[in-house]
């Protein structure tokens, strides 16, 4: 079958939307903040993603909403209307209050507060706390793939390690820590880049540009699958308008194609 995946490689033509816009991003902005921006994981706190804005230090509150950014919940947690919350809930402005009742809802999301019940939300975060909201937003589970000592070892693990040892987390430090998740693969084997565009969270397009996922549509392997019916892996989900043509010699075969994520 490699004659088959070297001739539809040969043939697959792909149609790419162009996408530039400029993000509210300083120029002295660290590279992993604007890729941050320019994908909208990281937001800034009003005037942008600024060097203001990445100087300042990253409490619960916001590790938490990076936490269900990454995870496709974030919409969700917003639009929450129940009313138990964590005892110290109000702590924090009336903007969080939807997002930290969910979270006392949906314990398994990743945040169970303290024994206590409280959930410390203006409490700075370590980098072993942020790593372990990454790893459960890769999928892992804490005291199931590894324990809270094991933190730094098994975000190694998935290729997180530039944060290990930091004490407290400035947003620039979260910045580097995103990049590394993204490009990191979940547990079940998709990358989060990947997952967070098939769910609509980021852009592919915004992605591409920001250099985390290719710009071109390969195939990857090609096989006879069933009677009349090749199937072909792709490098990444083909962008909206992508043809395909498929053809022997000069005659163009019927190309009924299904998409799969």
């Amino acid at each position: 079958m490699k004659s088959t995946k070297k001739i539809l490689s040969a043939i697959l033509t792909v149609a790419l939307l162009a996408s530039f816009f400029v993000m509210p991003v300083s120029a002295a902005v660290s590279d992993d903040a604007q890729t941050c921006a320019a994908i909208d994981v990281l937001r800034g706190d009003g005037s942008g993603v600024t060097e203001v804005y990445l100087a300042k230090n990253t409490n619960r509150s916001q590790g938490a909403k990076i936490l269900l950014r990454l995870m496709g919940l974030e919409v969700e947690a917003d639009a929450y209307t129940g009313t138990a919350t964590f005892s110290d809930a109000s702590d924090a402005t009336d903007y969080w209050q939807p997002m930290l009742a969910y979270l006392k809802a949906n314990p398994d999301v990743g945040f169970q507060g303290y024994p206590d019940g409280t959930f410390a939300p203006n409490k700075i975060m370590t980098a072993q706390e942020i790593y372990k909201v990454l790893l459960v937003s890769l999928g892992y589970v804490e005291n199931v793939d590894f324990t809270w000592g094991e933190v730094f070892s098994f975000a190694a693990s998935v290729g997180m390690t530039q944060l290990a040892g930091t004490a407290e987390i400035a947003n620039d430090d979260l910045a580097t820590a995103l990049v590394e998740a993204l490009q990191a693969n979940k547990k079940d084997g998709q990358q989060l880049i990947s997952f967070l565009i098939d769910e609509g969270v980021v852009d592919l397009i915004d992605a591409q540009n920001a250099g985390l996922v290719a710009t071109t549509l390969t195939i990857t392997d090609a096989f006879a699958s069933g009677a009349k019916e090749i199937t072909a892996n792709l490098n990444m989900a083909a962008p909206a308008g992508t043809t395909v043509k498929i053809m022997r010699g000069s005659v163009t075969w019927p190309a009924d194609v299904t998409w799969e994520s």
